[in-house]
């Protein structure tokens, strides 16, 4: 799947790339380091960035992708196929954490080999990847699709970003991730200029601008002063001396 879809995932890989270090940035004022930063918000407005970068500056470069992406609920990113498979964006879930707050946060692979679950390092040589995942447990391990990112907490920067198979992803008791394969590296794309939207369009064979200034085609809007019938008059509901 990730071959499928490679081209749109290396771009989408490329926005979380961007999209990190901006969020944290955003927020140094009143958060000066990245472990201070609360999961939750970190996670809400690196979304709306990488949404806002899909339809803004790299609009053109997902025009005709093999995922058709919108915002969701929440402000979630969803990736759609052709035949209808949905893919999410969420922060890799972590459990087992060491050292307090801000401490390692290890991400748990459970590979699904029956008649047991076997742990697994992420990305290890024995992982599966989504498509052998899907073949062996289909039936029996219902799962969801995500874009996993997870950030380097040390720098502020993007840690990795993966597609996984995962069950239960808002329980942290009973989340699995079955399945991972990293995203396509990120790839340069062509940013729109924001200021070629200002510019005043031209004349028909002229070099100046033309004027955005009314044509005085529309009538003014008429204010109290300008009634038909003369100057404005004193009602008894204006002036209570005339009743």
């Amino acid at each position: 799947m990730v071959e499928q879809h490679s081209a749109v995932l290396a771009k989408i890989h490329t926005c979380i790339q961007e999209a990190a270090p901006e969020t944290y940035a955003r927020h140094e004022f009143r958060h000066p380091t990245p472990a201070s930063l609360p999961g939750m918000l970190m996670c809400t407005d690196l979304r709306d960035t990488v949404l806002c970068m899909i339809d803004g500056e790299y609009a053109a470069a997902f025009i005709d992708q093999s995922l058709a992406i919108k915002d969701g609920p929440a402000r979630s990113v969803v990736m759609t196929a052709v035949g209808g498979t949905q893919i999410r964006m969420r922060k890799f879930p972590t459990e087992r954490l060491s050292g307090g707050k801000g401490g390692e946060r290890l991400r748990v692979v459970a590979q699904p080999i029956a008649p047991m679950l076997e742990q697994a390092s992420l990305f290890e040589d024995t992982q599966l990847t989504i498509d052998e995942m899907v073949e062996m447990v289909e039936a029996t391990a219902p799962y969801d699709l995500y874009v996993l990112w997870w950030p380097d907490i040390e720098t502020g920067h993007l840690g990795g970003a993966a597609l996984a198979a995962v069950s239960n992803i808002d329980d942290p008791k009973l989340v699995q991730v079955y399945a991972v394969e990293p995203l396509p590296d990120p790839v340069s794309m062509p940013k729109a200029d924001p200021t070629a939207a200002a510019e005043p369009a031209l004349k028909p064979g002229s070099a100046e601008p033309e004027s955005t200034a009314s044509t005085g085609s529309e009538p003014e809007p008429l204010d109290d002063f300008d009634r038909p019938g003369g100057d404005y008059q004193s009602t008894a509901e204006d002036d209570p001396t005339l009743t």
